[in-house]
């Protein structure tokens, strides 16, 4: 287990409260987050994912412009297709979690 990649986070409403305490691995005091990311997905104290849908939305948008800058072609066809492969996964990939409707 690497430490350095650990971090605290105080869930719910009394975080200042609770930021006081101190978290440690060992002899290794854990770092208090005020959002944390877990397999790819950024949660919050308040465990909202509007941090996450807010880097999501950037980095598809970067991407997109990428694509139009790299694609000399319009045709809805072939940029339909390189949408499906290089950006809709990026805005899919745990939907499930952060999107649940």
């Amino acid at each position: 287990m690497s430490v350095r990649k650990c971090a605290a986070i105080c869930v719910g409403h009394r975080v200042n409260s609770l930021a006081d305490h101190k978290y440690s691995i060992g002899y290794n005091s854990l770092p208090l987050r005020d959002h944390v990311v877990d397999l790819g997905v950024t949660v919050d104290s308040m465990l909202k994912y509007s941090v996450h849908t807010n880097q999501l939305v950037a980095k598809a948008k970067r991407r997109s412009g990428l694509l139009f800058r790299c694609f000399v072609t319009r045709d809805m066809s072939v940029l339909r297709k390189a949408f499906t492969t290089y950006i809709r996964p990026l805005l899919e990939y745990a939907s499930s979690i952060w999107s649940p409707t």
